[in-house]
């Protein structure tokens, strides 16, 4: 069963402890061992003290994690763990709620594929700005992933395209239907006025007819 106390967000540094935790794991290393390894690798920073507050967070008394991954950190791992730095950055396997790692305050992403994609510069976040985001990554990326991604920045254009010509319709959809309006009542006050000055029938129609063409 779970936790109560299970979080339903983790922090980027939370999520990425989990996944170094699973990785040793999956190679049968202790923190201990995975400690050696990194010192083979010139990493002696990595001491096992540290990689035990790397993957519990050494949490104060609310249980708030005090001690965040580095980049140097991850990447340094990552390549100890003989694994992509990606692999990181991604949901944890031994999750047993649904999880969402905390991107941003305001941004939670529990979708791995979604993190996934954004994290390899496949499809922006629903926050991203999808133009700026393909732009990069379409400078950065592999001749055969680019190409992907302009395929989906063309139609990310087109998007943004189609929205700004429905709002420029709808606008001088608005701007027709006021003008109408306002002729609408210019003429029921012409006719007003011509019947209160004792128009006949036939010059009030004559007035009607008048306004009526272009």
């Amino acid at each position: 069963m779970t936790s109560r106390s299970e979080p339903t967000e983790l922090s980027v540094s939370d999520a990425v402890a989990r996944r170094i935790k699973e990785a040793r794991a999956r190679r049968g290393w202790s923190a201990k061992q995975l400690a050696e390894r990194c010192a083979e690798h010139g990493l002696t920073g990595l001491t096992h003290a540290v990689l035990n507050n790397i993957e519990s967070g050494r949490p104060n008394a609310l249980g708030e994690r005090k001690r965040d991954v580095s980049v140097d950190e991850l990447l340094g791992l990552a390549l100890v763990l003989d694994v992509a730095p990606i692999h990181l950055l991604t949901l944890p396997d031994s999750a047993e709620t649904e999880l969402a790692v905390r991107v941003t305050p305001a941004t939670a992403v529990n979708d791995n594929a979604a993190l996934l994609q954004w994290v390899r510069g496949e499809k922006p976040l629903p926050e991203s700005d999808s133009r700026l985001y393909f732009g990069s990554a379409i400078e950065n990326l592999p001749a055969p992933d680019a190409g992907r991604t302009s395929a989906e920045y063309a139609r990310s254009v087109l998007q943004d395209r189609a929205k700004e010509l429905l709002q420029g319709f709808n606008e001088q959809t608005a701007q027709m239907a006021a003008q109408a309006t306002a002729q609408l009542q210019s003429l029921v006050t012409d006719a007003e006025n011509a019947i209160n000055d004792g128009a006949s029938l036939d010059e009030v129609m004559a007035l009607l007819k008048r306004a009526s063409q272009p």
